[in-house]
C-alpha cells in the first residue's frame, strides 16, 4: 500500500466483508403474514377481558366469572366477523392482472401432508398410517377408564327437544314424588354457556323448569283454598318469676358477661351493643 487511494480502497474492503459476514450469520426475521393488525375496538376487547379475568383469578368474584365469560364469547364473536370480513375484502381485490388470484389458487392447490411420526408402546412400533391410528385409539381407551368419570344417563334429549318435553320426561315425576311427602332436588350442572340458566329459566314463550313447577304447585292447590280468612291474631305473655335470691344471682352472671365485653372495647369505648344497658336482664 504505497498510496492513500490504495489504503481507503483496502479499508472499504474489509468493511464489506465485515458488514456481509454480519448480515449471514444474523438470520433476518419477517412478521407473519398471517398475523394482522386487529381492529381497535377488538384490540380493547381484549384487554378488558385479561383485565377481567385478573380480577377474577384474584378475587374470585362470581361477578367477575361472569363478566370474564361473557366477554370471551364477545371476543370470539368479534373476531370471526373480522376475520370473515378481511376474507371477503381480499377475495373482492382479487384480479387476473396481478396474478393474484392464481397465487391463491396455487396456495389452495399446493400439497401439505403432515404425517405422525413413528409411535412406540412398550415394544410395539407403529410405523403405517393405520397402525397409528389403531395404536392411538387403544392408547386413548386404556388412559379414559376412570370410572369416577362414567356414568348413566336415564335421559337423552335431542337438541330439538322443546321445554315441555323435558319438563313431562323427568321434572314431572319428581313433582309428583314430591307432592307424596318425599324429598327431591333438581339442579343443572355442566360446563359455561351451556345452557343451564335457558332450561331452568326458559323463555316467555318456552318457560323452563322453575316456571314449570311454580305452575304446577299452584295448580296443585285449585281447590283447596279457603275464601275466608280464619286466621286471627295470637298474643302471649310469658313471664318467669325469681325470688330475691335467683334474681341477684342472674344479675350477677349477666354483669359478669357485660364486663367481659366491657374489657375487650378499645380505649375510646366507640363500641357499644345497641339498645342493651348494664343492668339491663336479659
Amino acid at each position: 500500500m504505497t498510496s492513500p487511494e490504495t489504503i481507503d480502497d483496502n479499508v472499504g474492503r474489509i468493511c464489506n466483508m465485515i458488514t456481509y459476514a454480519l448480515e449471514a450469520a444474523v438470520p433476518k426475521s419477517r412478521d407473519p403474514t398471517h398475523l394482522k393488525a386487529l381492529p381497535s375496538r377488538i384490540a380493547n376487547l381484549l384487554k378488558t377481558k385479561n383485565r377481567v379475568r385478573k380480577n377474577w383469578q384474584h378475587f374470585r368474584y362470581p361477578e367477575d366469572k361472569r363478566l370474564f365469560n361473557e366477554l370471551q364469547r364477545l371476543v370470539h364473536i368479534e373476531i370471526e366477523k373480522w376475520t370473515q370480513s378481511t376474507w371477503d375484502d381480499k377475495l373482492s381485490k382479487m384480479t387476473v392482472n396481478d396474478n393474484s388470484i392464481w397465487k391463491l389458487t396455487k396456495w389452495f392447490n399446493s400439497s401439505r401432508s403432515y404425517s405422525v411420526p413413528t409411535l412406540r408402546n412398550n415394544d410395539t412400533v407403529a410405523t403405517g398410517d393405520q397402525e397409528k391410528a389403531e395404536m392411538l385409539s387403544n392408547h386413548f381407551l386404556s388412559v379414559h377408564t376412570d370410572a369416577l368419570a362414567r356414568g348413566n344417563a336415564s335421559f337423552v334429549f335431542k337438541p330439538s327437544a322443546s321445554q315441555s318435553e323435558v319438563f313431562d320426561e323427568v321434572i314431572r315425576p319428581k313433582l309428583n314424588h314430591f307432592f307424596k311427602g318425599n324429598d327431591s332436588l333438581v339442579f343443572s350442572y355442566g360446563t359455561s354457556n351451556s345452557g343451564k340458566s335457558i332450561t331452568m329459566q326458559g323463555t316467555r314463550d318456552q318457560p323452563g323448569i322453575i316456571p314449570r313447577v311454580v305452575h304446577v304447585i299452584y295448580q296443585s292447590i285449585h281447590g283447596h283454598t279457603d275464601t275466608e280468612l280464619k286466621l286471627k291474631p295470637y298474643k302471649s305473655c310469658q313471664a318467669t318469676i325469681f325470688n330475691e335470691r335467683e334474681r341477684k344471682e342472674l344479675l350477677d352472671e349477666k354483669s359478669a358477661i357485660f364486663e367481659s365485653l366491657h374489657s375487650s372495647l378499645t380505649e375510646s369505648h366507640d363500641t357499644s351493643l345497641s339498645g342493651i344497658s348494664r343492668n339491663m336482664p336479659l
